[in-house]
């Protein structure tokens, strides 16, 4: 898909002002649905306003990337699966996330837990795999949609080196 790759291990975070439909339309496109070419990754679109509190981060992240029967549902359990997802298989794994600035807002003392787990993950598996098994990265990336800025006071604690703006239209389409 012109202009974002799911295949390059940086940036892995993607900030964007899109909202609901843009941002749906975009994991159809990464997923193939609409557009032969797309690549072929695991694109799943999480509801931020269904994160407000740690148990609906808990519940929308294990839904949508379907994880095992056995999740805890802890911080330490979301920590092993986010940064396993072996059964996703070899595919690079975007997770989209709108109404972003909605995730944990009730519950601020949990936001940096998530965003260290989440680093970490983004971080481990690229990490494996490319140099321990020396494939090429089986990359974990995070849209961020509803974001209309980003600041020390936003709670996206992500490296400025790891991030990025995409502009989405409301096809989906990465524009510029």
């Amino acid at each position: 898909m012109k202009g974002f790759s799911v295949h390059l291990a940086r940036p892995w975070c993607h900030f964007t002002t899109a909202g609901p439909r843009a941002l749906c339309t975009f994991a159809w496109r990464l997923r193939g649905v609409s557009d032969s070419d797309a690549s072929e990754c695991t694109a799943v679109v999480l509801r931020g306003r269904k994160m407000r509190a740690v148990q609906g981060v808990f519940d929308e992240f294990a839904a949508a990337l379907q994880y095992p029967y056995y999740f805890g549902e802890n911080w330490a359990a979301f920590d092993e699966c986010l940064g396993d997802l072996e059964w996703l298989g070899d595919r690079p794994a975007v997770v989209i996330i709108e109404n972003a600035t909605q995730v944990l807002a009730d519950a601020p003392g949990d936001r940096n837990v998530f965003w260290d787990i989440v680093v970490g993950a983004a971080s481990a598996r690229m990490t494996i795999r490319e140099r321990v098994l020396h494939l090429g990265p089986a990359t974990l990336h995070m849209v961020l949609g509803g974001v209309t800025q980003v600041s020390d006071e936003m709670p996206f604690p992500v490296p400025r080196d790891a991030s990025e703006w995409i502009t989405l239209d409301d096809n989906g389409e990465v524009v510029g």
